[in-house]
């Protein structure tokens, strides 16, 4: 029989390898929310901005979503002190030096939390009572005499960080990331939720 670590690190394997097809799903729903968008249009350069994102997201999801799951992999095998340094969002290492620069980075920094809290708040609803369930068995498997959520490691915000990383590396314009994300959170809510019934049912 496998140790409980073990067993923990199979099903983070399979929820990072699940991640693959349930970010195509999502990029479809932002596809086809992306072109309705485009028929209600009135403005030219709008309609021509929304097909562009649509199709560079059609062009690149297949691409985009082995690189998700590959990224949540290695999020999800960090060592725990890097794991529960990321709640910070700053890594010291690529911080400029001066207080010009750092307040640069305080203000992207900002602004990023408050688009993570954003998209948490899209998601919560969906998926809180699974992940409920799913902290409390990673924190029994793991021999806690507590229920300690950070040691969860597939939690909503490790899903959605990955996410706006990659979708920030991927596209320039800023206003289509951030579009492409929020078409992007209700369905990855639904997929996160099926996702931890099935960790569930892994540790049960």
């Amino acid at each position: 029989m496998a140790a409980k670590p073990d067993v923990l690190l199979i099903c983070y394997q399979a929820a990072a390898s699940a991640a693959r097809p349930a970010f195509e799903r999502c990029v479809e729903h932002a596809v086809s929310e992306l072109q309705t968008l485009e028929t209600q249009s009135l403005k030219l350069a709008e309609r021509d901005a929304l097909t562009e994102s649509r199709r560079y997201l059609q062009s690149h999801k297949t691409v985009w979503a082995q690189r998700y799951a590959d990224d949540l992999l290695v999020e999800f095998t960090k060592p725990l002190p890097a794991r529960l340094a990321l709640g910070t969002g700053i890594n010291p290492q690529v911080i400029p030096s001066g207080f010009a620069s750092l307040g640069l980075v305080n203000d992207a920094n900002l602004k990023q939390q408050i688009e993570s809290q954003r998209l948490l708040q899209d998601l919560l609803p969906t998926t809180e009572s699974a992940l409920n369930d799913l902290n409390a068995l990673v924190s029994s498997a793991l021999g806690l005499g507590h229920v300690a959520p950070e040691r969860n490691l597939p939690r909503p915000e490790i899903f959605t960080r990955t996410l706006q990383q990659l979708m920030g590396a991927s596209l320039e314009d800023a206003a289509a990331t951030e579009l492409s994300i929020r078409l992007m959170a209700k369905p990855l809510g639904r997929e996160l939720n099926l996702l931890y019934r099935q960790a569930i049912k892994a540790l049960t």
